[in-house]
C-alpha cells in the first residue's frame, strides 16, 4: 500500500511514484518509533506471475515485450530502493502468494488454497510443509465459466476466467447476471458491492434476497475454481480474505461454496480468514514479513 501512486500524477514517470514510496516508508518508520536499523528487508508484492524475483512468460495473451517492461519498472524500483536504503534486502513476491504464505502461516494451515477478494483474484496455495506451492500458481487465469456469457480478460482474451468471478469485479459480474443494475438502476460509479454488503443487514427482504443470490453465486464459482484445481492439488483448506468479504457476505460465500463441495463429494473446506477487518486485509504484509526473515535467515 505505500508503493502507490499520487492523485492526479503521470504514470509514465516512474520517479514520481518511487518519491512517494520512499516518503511513505520514512514516515511509517517514524509513526512506527522505527528506524532504518530496526529493519531488514523491503517487500514488494505484484500481481503478476513471479519466480525468484523474475515476472515470468508464460503462453497467453499477455506479450514478451510487456513483460518485460514490467519487470525493467520493477527493477528500477528495486535499484532506487536499494539506493535509498542500503544494506536492506529487496523482496518481489506475487501477492496472491503473499496473501497465502501469511494466512496460512498465522493461522498453522497446510494444503490451502488462499483466495483474496480484491478489485480482481488473487490467490495462492500452500503446500504440505507450509511452504508457497512450486510451480507457476496463476490461479486467477483458470476457466471457470464456459457458459455462452462467460466473461473475457482484457489482455489475454481468456474467456470465463476466475477472476472475473471471485473477487470485487465478480460480484459486479454476478449482480449484473442477474439483472440487479437495471432493477435498482445503479450507475456507473455506484459501489455496488458495498451496497450488496450493507442490504444483507440493512436492506429489506427484497433487498437482502438479492444480494444474497449474488454472493452465493460468488460461492459457487469458488466451489468451481477448487473443483478444477483439485486434480492437480490436494486441497484441504480454502480460505477467503479481503475486505469486502467482512461480515455476512463473507459467511454467505463460505456456505454456498461447501454446500456444492459436498454435493460433488469433495473433502476440501471453505472458511473465512477471520471476523476482523485486519485478518481479511493484511495476510500480504504477513507473508512478505514471514518471507523476509526466511530468506535473510538462510542467507545467514
Amino acid at each position: 500500500s505505500l508503493l502507490t501512486w499520487p492523485d492526479g500524477a503521470d504514470r509514465t514517470n516512474l520517479d514520481l511514484l518511487l518519491d512517494r514510496a520512499i516518503e511513505n516508508i520514512r514516515v511509517k518508520l517514524n509513526e512506527s518509533l522505527l528506524t532504518l536499523d530496526d529493519i531488514d528487508g523491503i517487500g514488494i508484492s505484484v500481481s503478476m506471475i513471479v519466480k525468484d524475483s523474475e515476472i515470468v512468460k508464460i503462453k497467453t495473451g499477455l506479450s514478451a515485450d510487456f513483460c518485460s517492461e514490467e519487470m525493467e519498472k520493477l527493477n528500477k524500483i528495486a535499484a532506487r530502493l536499494s539506493q535509498e536504503f542500503p544494506n536492506k534486502e529487496i523482496f518481489i513476491e506475487n501477492d496472491g502468494n503473499l496473501e497465502a504464505l501469511g494466512i496460512s502461516r498465522a493461522q498453522g494451515y497446510r494444503n490451502t488454497l488462499v483466495l483474496k477478494f480484491g478489485n480482481t483474484l488473487s490467490a495462492g496455495f500452500i503446500d504440505a510443509n507450509g511452504q508457497i506451492g512450486k510451480g507457476i500458481n496463476e490461479f486467477t487465469k483458470v476457466v471457470i465459466d464456459l457458459g455462452d456469457d462467460a466473461v473475457y480478460h482484457g489482455l489475454t482474451g481468456v474467456k470465463g476466467w476466475a477472476g472475473a468471478y471471485i473477487s470485487w469485479w465478480g460480484i459486479e459480474n454476478i449482480a449484473r447476471k442477474l439483472n440487479l443494475y437495471e432493477k435498482y438502476n445503479f450507475g456507473p460509479d455506484v459501489l455496488v458491492p458495498r451496497i450488496l454488503c450493507n442490504w444483507l443487514t440493512d436492506g429489506n427482504e427484497e433487498e437482502k434476497r438479492d444480494a444474497s443470490e449474488v454472493f452465493s453465486g460468488v460461492g459457487n464459482y469458488v466451489a468451481a475454481l477448487v473443483i478444477a484445481l483439485e486434480p492437480f492439488y490436494r486441497i484441504d483448506n480454502i480460505v477467503l480474505s479481503g475486505g469486502i468479504i467482512l461480515g455476512a457476505s463473507g459467511q454467505i460465500i463460505a456456505d454456498s461454496a461447501n454446500e456444492v463441495l459436498r454435493r460433488s463429494n469433495k473433502t476440501g473446506r471453505v472458511r473465512v480468514a477471520g471476523e476482523d477487518a485486519a485478518s481479511l486485509k493484511y495476510g500480504c504484509l504477513l507473508g512478505l514479513t514471514y518471507l523476509a526473515r526466511e530468506t535473510i535467515t538462510e542467507e545467514a
